[in-house]
């Protein structure tokens, strides 16, 4: 060993002695509460996917809003707030009309945010475009705010 490591060896040990430990008991605990913070439940809730099996039943479901549009070109205005999954893979179809728009104060802060609908489920016809072929899916209208909030 010479002069010049033996400084850097000590410096070492003395920076990793001092270092502070938590033992692993602790750190399990902390993981679990943190797990537990991070992960949002709705326990009256199904799923996005579970949505189809539930047609003409009121349900409450609980998704992560990936994708929020409006339909400006149509008269009824539709919002359209597709939750998991951006149109046309969403399992489940969320509209809100334009009567019923103003209702709703800022649908846009929603956006990756895991919410929970309300409301009665429906088959819905798309009639199709040129960009999307004609097809069937569940669908919620809402038409009061309380229909809608974030799980936390």
């Amino acid at each position: 060993m010479t002069k010049k490591t033996l400084p850097f060896l000590l410096f070492s040990f003395a920076l990793f002695s001092c270092a502070e430990t938590k033992p692993k008991e602790e750190l399990n605990t902390a993981q679990k509460t943190s797990t537990n913070l991070l992960t949002p439940t709705c326990s009256d809730c199904i799923s996005t996917e579970e949505a189809a099996k539930h047609i003409n039943e009121k349900v409450k479901v609980m998704g992560i809003v990936k994708k929020i549009t409006t339909v400006e070109w149509e008269d009824s205005e539709p919002t359209f707030i597709d939750l998991d999954y951006s149109f046309p893979g969403n399992p489940i179809n969320v509209v809100v009309f334009k009567e019923n728009k103003a209702k709703f104060k800022n649908l846009d802060a929603l956006l990756n945010q895991q919410i929970s609908v309300q409301g009665l489920i429906k088959m819905h016809h798309y009639e199709g475009n040129a960009n999307y072929p004609a097809s069937d899916y569940p669908q919620i209208v809402l038409t009061e705010p309380e229909q809608i909030g974030i799980v936390k």
